[in-house]
């Protein structure tokens, strides 16, 4: 969707029973945590987002509210820091489930960090 408030101007929206892969590659390995950009425009109940890194749970949260009637679309929050996670050298899929709500969620990026070192940052839009 296009969100003129969006990190690249678009967002993925997901709705319930959807799941979103992206799959990336880290050098070196290390201990990593994530958090995940976000809008939800939310009549009802609050969407939850579970995610996982190769399959393995790392984490979930409960989406906050960025408005309704419309206007919580282009408002955007961060998730809740989820991790630490050891992620090893080599190819890797991250999942994002998309569990109950009313209106879906629109993903803006998501950002890895590491922890310790000093190796750049992972983003994926």
């Amino acid at each position: 969707m296009v969100r003129s408030a969006a990190s690249g101007t678009r967002t993925l929206r997901l709705a319930a029973g959807q799941s979103m892969n992206r799959d990336f590659r880290v050098s070196g390995g290390g201990r990593f945590v994530l958090t995940i950009r976000y809008s939800n425009d939310n009549f009802g109940p609050s969407e939850v987002l579970k995610v996982k890194l190769d399959g393995r749970p790392i984490g979930s949260f409960t989406a906050t509210d960025t408005g309704d009637y419309g206007h919580g679309w282009n408002q955007f929050a961060t998730s809740p820091q989820l991790g630490p996670i050891d992620i090893n050298d080599g190819s890797h899929t991250l999942t994002i489930d998309v569990v109950g709500g009313s209106n879906g969620i629109e993903i803006d990026f998501i950002q890895m960090k590491r922890t310790t070192g000093s190796s750049p940052t992972h983003q994926s839009n």
